[in-house]
């Protein structure tokens, strides 16, 4: 049984509103990628992570 479509918008209200509260606290750059060792080999701005983070919730 599919969930009811409700549940899909208060899912991305919740990542919207989560984002606005700690977006202002990043750091302007962010590691976006990470090697099997555990540390960072990819870096992007803020900015673009949370577009890319916004196009994959939707």
């Amino acid at each position: 049984m599919r969930p009811p479509f409700v549940v899909y918008i208060l899912v991305l209200a919740s990542g919207v509103i989560h984002s606005a509260i700690y977006f202002p606290h990043l750091p302007e750059t962010m590691a976006s990628h990470f090697g099997g060792d555990g540390l960072p080999n990819g870096w992007s701005s803020k900015t673009a992570f949370f577009q890319l983070e916004t196009f994959i919730q939707l």
